[in-house]
């Protein structure tokens, strides 16, 4: 697994609410856990940025998941991306997804919405060639990572999934996504000319970019229905 992704610890709780975060429900399709859950609620400044969250409905409602985080630099970001481990989301490599990015200096808020593409990998993938896109699955306790096309959206996005719902050959595991990570990186090149978030890259391995990692965690509620 990549570096961005071993850094991960599994945190068991039912739903993480980071600094800065509002639990109650917001948006046009978020909620708090009922018979699904949609991850990390979008912070304040997401909702006071013009752009509402959750609105995207190309994809199945439980899918959208949303993750907050700050990168190693100190920008907030927030991305919902869909994740849902299954033989239907697999069939198809266009995932939605919204990023809200702001700088803590200047309260600057940057926004991006469009369809990440995953590809359309062999259904029994199995080893890292470093071929992207791709999804990726390895026997190591029914998990999954999906990578996206790297240079095509303005953040490189990656997430994997422990606990899955369906496998690749479309068995029922009954997962409920036990364990959840991602990472997304936007190369600072892509940032506009000018914005003050060029001013919190960080150098790693030699690029200037943002970095954002969010731990992975038990994201399960009581009561929710085997679908990850």
């Amino acid at each position: 697994m990549k570096r961005l992704l071993t850094v991960a610890a599994s945190i068991a709780v039912a739903l993480v609410v980071l600094a800065g975060v509002v639990a109650a429900d917001v948006g046009e399709g978020y909620h708090a856990p009922t018979t699904h859950e949609h991850g990390d609620a979008p912070p304040q400044w997401v909702l006071d940025s013009g752009h509402a969250p959750f609105t995207q409905t190309r994809e199945s409602h439980t899918g959208y998941k949303g993750v907050y985080d700050v990168s190693p630099g100190g920008a907030e970001s927030y991305l919902i991306t869909h994740i849902v481990a299954t033989t239907f989301a697999r069939s198809h490599g266009d995932h939605d997804y919204q990023l809200w990015l702001r700088s803590p200096a200047t309260g600057e808020i940057l926004y991006y919405e469009g369809v990440l593409d995953f590809g359309n990998p062999p259904r029994l993938r199995t080893v890292d060639t470093g071929q992207r896109p791709i999804i990726l699955s390895i026997n190591d306790g029914g998990c999954e990572t999906w990578y996206a096309r790297p240079g095509a959206m303005i953040a490189d996005v990656g997430w994997t999934i422990c606990g899955r719902y369906e496998d690749f050959a479309g068995n029922v595991d009954g997962g409920v996504g036990t364990f959840r990570t991602a990472d997304w990186i936007i190369p600072c090149n892509r940032l506009p000319r000018g914005s003050s978030l060029r001013q919190h890259c960080v150098v790693e391995y030699g690029l200037s970019r943002l970095s954002f990692i969010v731990n992975s965690r038990d994201y399960r509620a009581p009561g929710i229905t085997p679908i990850n």
